[in-house]
């Protein structure tokens, strides 16, 4: 789910590992849905990896106990992250009129640092006017 209720497939990387053994690796399908099946009884935790591009996990670790003939479900519900906008204008200093086609880069602040913004795997950049 995507946080808003809605539900909505996620593709992500997910972790499993039965207590204190290490972990195999698992990937959603275009449904957002990891089927595990033939695990020994026993307590697994399901660890999101990494969320999605947009997104941020509400809950990175879920505990499940596997009993005799009980099929359990579990639902990870994930939190599309704020959007906010910005207009661009560069303007002459003295006359006060716009200026067109000067190029900025987006760059944002993580842990006093500032790195390009990325879209498809390439730097944004806008330009004014």
């Amino acid at each position: 789910r995507d946080g808003s209720e809605k539900e909505v497939p996620l593709i992500g990387e997910y972790r499993y590992s039965s207590s204190g053994q290490v972990g195999r690796t698992l990937y959603t399908d275009k449904n957002g849905e990891i089927v595990v099946t033939n695990l020994p009884l026993g307590t697994y935790r399901f660890k999101e990896v990494e969320p999605l591009a947009g997104y941020t996990v509400t809950t990175m670790d879920t505990d499940v106990q596997l009993v005799d003939h009980q099929l359990v479900t579990i639902t990870v519900v994930n939190q599309k992250l704020p959007r906010g906008n910005v207009d661009f204008m560069k303007v002459d200093g003295r006359t006060n009129t716009s200026l067109q086609g000067a190029m900025f880069k987006v760059m944002k602040e993580e842990n006093g640092h500032y790195t390009p913004v990325l879209q498809n795997g390439k730097e944004v950049v806008v330009a004014s006017g």
